[in-house]
């Protein structure tokens, strides 16, 4: 219960920082000479598709469960596993620049208890979570069972694509 109340704290806390910054921006405008950029510098249009920074995309209340559902047919005849969870959009960047988030790509890892890997795979989540927001999510994977015994698992995002986006705070 402590996670998700931990987790809103940090994002009321982001969004009153954010408010700061920008009430300051505004305040300052009109005293600092404008910045000019590199003209080689391309900078990504807002229809680009990027790879986001580290940390933009962020998990939390992940739950793993092996159902009764298994394949007959084809190669893979492992059995399938429901991996629930929250993916979190943390805002900005460290240059002030939001993102709108599209794909997350999860790496799943299967330990047993003594932190030899069992098996892992990747779950590729098609999503639209704009800044400060998070969407929850509920999928099938496939996973080799220990072969007795508990085991734990891991999770951790090795890739997330989106847009850069233009972002107000109301």
């Amino acid at each position: 219960m402590r996670k998700p109340i931990a987790m809103v704290v940090v994002a009321v806390l982001a969004i009153i920082v954010i408010r700061i910054v920008d009430s300051c921006d505004e305040k300052s405008s009109t005293t600092q000479p404008a910045s000019v950029e590199n003209p080689t510098t391309v900078q990504p249009s807002l229809t680009t598709e990027i790879a986001l920074p580290e940390g933009i995309a962020q998990l939390d209340d992940g739950y793993l469960q092996r159902t009764l559902k298994q394949t007959l047919s084809g190669t893979d005849h492992r059995p399938f596993w429901v991996l629930q969870g929250r993916v979190f959009n943390m805002g900005p960047d460290s240059n002030k620049r939001y993102y709108q988030i599209h794909r997350v790509t999860i790496h799943v890892t299967l330990t047993d208890n003594s932190d030899l890997p069992i098996d892992e795979t990747d779950l590729d989540l098609s999503v639209d979570i704009p800044p400060f927001q998070v969407r929850g999510f509920e999928e099938e994977i496939r996973l080799l069972p220990p072969v007795k015994g508990a085991y734990k698992w891991q999770w951790e995002i090795v890739s997330a694509k989106g847009q850069i986006t233009q972002y107000t705070s109301k």
